[in-house]
């Protein structure tokens, strides 16, 4: 990946990595318009295409093998992006009944959200999900409202909402938004901290399906976003990895090497770890933003 360093003036174009990565001239960059150009080396994957969410896809088929995981408990999917589910009886003195079923809702709609039982794209069945549940349909559409809050459902066309399916120039824009974030923890935390935290992570059993993938990854990346110590910046952080789940899920089919990638990420047995982790990062980032940008 060295060819592709800004600091040398590489220019050759020649394939620098296993990956199939190219190195290209800081005018062709310009081209592209990313706003990451000047932030970061850009190291960009060639022979990537855009990933579609049909009906059925990596969402749906999960769905229909892993329906028992949906079931756990909410803080074990919820851990990874969200806040989690509140302290019902300590937020309020007296919580009403219809308060409580309204944060029940919003955080089971969310947990379905994240453990990938819907599908972007496909009208969100509200009927189903409040006869599973046992709720009435009026909680459930605040919760939804809520989400399209969070910018994570939208208006369906044909009436109703379904998952918002960002087009590719927005899921650049996030990713340039996510590596501003991710690389600022870089410059505060040192070595041992940093082996800690990766320790961590590795030691939680692989991920093997894009689910676990998205829900792990994003674990890391909030993890390293708390380093800052800023609550702003963590709620910010929360948001993206939800925004961008569904992506993340579906760039296993475009990214055949995630897994992998996300293996490496974690890997600590390296000399200058700090550097070597985070042009890592940068190279995470840097493939996703390209794949993007060429739709």
């Amino acid at each position: 990946m060295g060819c592709a360093r800004a600091d040398n003036g590489c220019k050759e174009g020649k394939c620098c990595s296993a990956s199939g990565a190219v190195a290209l001239s800081q005018d062709k960059l310009l081209h592209l318009r990313s706003p990451m150009v000047g932030a970061i080396r850009i190291v960009m994957p060639c022979r990537q295409r855009w990933v579609s969410f049909p009906a059925g896809g990596y969402a749906g088929q999960l769905h229909e093998r892993r329906s028992h995981r949906h079931s756990r408990s909410l803080g074990a999917v919820l851990g990874c992006c969200a806040e989690g589910p509140p302290d019902l009886k300590g937020r309020l003195r007296d919580p009403s009944p219809a308060w409580r079923t309204q944060e029940r809702v919003y955080w089971t709609l969310k947990a379905d959200y994240l453990a990938g039982a819907l599908v972007p794209g496909v009208r969100f069945d509200l009927q189903a999900f409040a006869d599973r549940h046992r709720v009435s349909r009026t909680p459930l559409r605040e919760a939804v409202f809520r989400l399209m809050g969070e910018r994570l459902f939208e208006r369906h066309p044909d009436g109703g909402f379904m998952v918002l399916s960002p087009q590719p120039a927005v899921l650049a824009d996030l990713y340039t938004w996510n590596a501003l974030l991710v690389l600022e923890p870089m410059r505060h935390i040192d070595a041992e901290k940093l082996a800690k935290l990766l320790r961590s992570l590795g030691d939680a059993p692989a991920p093997d399906n894009p689910v676990d993938l998205a829900l792990q990854i994003s674990r890391l990346f909030l993890m390293l976003v708390s380093e800052i110590g800023n609550q702003s910046a963590i709620d910010t952080m929360r948001n993206l990895n939800e925004r961008l789940h569904y992506a993340r899920i579906g760039e296993c089919d475009s990214l055949p090497d995630a897994f992998k990638e996300h293996k490496l990420l974690l890997t600590t047995d390296v000399r200058d770890l700090q550097r070597v982790f985070r042009r890592r990062l940068e190279s995470y980032h840097q493939r996703r933003i390209f794949l993007y940008l060429r739709q």
